[in-house]
């Protein structure tokens, strides 16, 4: 159910142009995404716990150099790599030595 949310989420947000800063929008999103019991995981939201885990990866990121999302850190061989963008998919994957095949080349003449 995860993917579903997530997808949901991008739809709301990039799609639609509705927010999600909102309990009701989490409501409504994971209404759609058949998420059983909602309120268990949006309830923890606004909790001490969540806040602090928030703070801290925040600090984490910003120490890392992050300015943007997705801000992804690939550990190699005991180095870390940072890129800013999920159009730097395909240089991870150089990175790491693995093919990347784009989500649309099924359109692109070959």
């Amino acid at each position: 159910k995860l993917e579903i949310a997530s997808r949901e989420f991008w739809k709301r947000i990039w799609s639609d142009g509705e927010p999600i800063s909102r309990r009701s929008d989490f409501e409504k999103v994971l209404a759609a995404s058949e998420i059983e019991n909602p309120s268990k995981y949006i309830d923890r939201i606004d909790s001490s716990s969540a806040m602090t885990l928030l703070f801290q990866n925040t600090k984490a990121a910003l120490d890392t150099g992050a300015f943007g999302a997705p801000w992804i850190i690939v550990n190699k061989d005991g180095e870390e790599h940072a890129f800013f963008g999920s159009d730097r998919l395909h240089l991870i994957a150089q990175l790491i030595g693995e093919k990347f095949t784009d989500g649309l080349v099924q359109y692109s003449k070959q």
